[in-house]
């Protein structure tokens, strides 16, 4: 159990970290002294944010490591000399693995979905087809489509993309079927609707695909 002094108190407090940051902190071992020295050199780094902003990249960083099983009881991992860096880095790791575990669900509904792809003369749509398709066509669209991979992988939803068929393979519109076979979402680019034609499209194809003795059955 770590022991806090006046003197530490004070000096935390003209930082404003509060007591959560630093219970947090000492349970990694981490002493007042430490923290405080920490958290300056970051500053320097950091420019304008702020020593809680700061306090709580670290706090995250160290819980990011915990759960990928890196040994925390080190120094490097416990103080990292780029925080920003490392913290993005494990963030990014973390959901990975996170993402690991619901491809096979996306690809086990693409190939279930395979027949409710259509082909016209301007779009065609499909499923997507793994997590990082998925997550490609959230980046390149700028909306969140990215983070469903856990709904389509538990049969909440399907996502399917809509393309050009002369740039089959850049992202143009993502539409959502709810669970019951209902549309959902449809996005372009920065969750703005699509254009009349391609909701016209959207509609023709859903009215094709997903009448009653043609909807995929629910999961479960």
């Amino acid at each position: 159990k770590q022991r806090f002094t006046y003197e530490d108190l004070r000096a935390l407090g003209r930082m404003k970290i509060n007591s959560y940051a630093l219970r947090e902190l000492a349970q990694f071992r981490i002493s007042p002294g430490q923290v405080q020295k920490y958290l300056q050199a970051q500053k320097q780094k950091q420019g304008k944010q702020a020593y809680s902003a700061i306090a709580q990249l670290w706090i995250d960083a160290l819980r990011f490591a915990r759960e990928l099983g890196a040994d925390v009881s080190k120094k490097s991992i416990r103080f990292p000399d780029d925080l920003q860096r490392t913290h993005d880095r494990l963030a990014t790791r973390k959901k990975v693995v996170k993402n690991e575990r619901y491809n096979a669900g996306i690809r086990a509904r693409a190939a279930a979905l395979a027949d409710m792809s259509y082909k016209g003369k301007d779009y065609l749509i499909r499923p997507v087809s793994c997590i990082r398709e998925l997550i490609a066509e959230g980046e390149r669209l700028h909306h969140c489509v990215g983070g469903y991979g856990e709904r389509i992988s538990d049969g909440k939803c399907m996502i399917f993309l809509l393309r050009r068929t002369d740039a089959p393979e850049e992202p143009f519109v993502t539409v959502e079927i709810r669970a019951d076979g209902s549309i959902g979402q449809t996005s372009a680019a920065y969750n703005k609707p699509p254009k009349g034609d391609v909701m016209s499209f959207i509609r023709a194809w859903h009215a094709r695909r997903f009448t009653t003795e043609d909807k995929p059955a629910k999961a479960g």
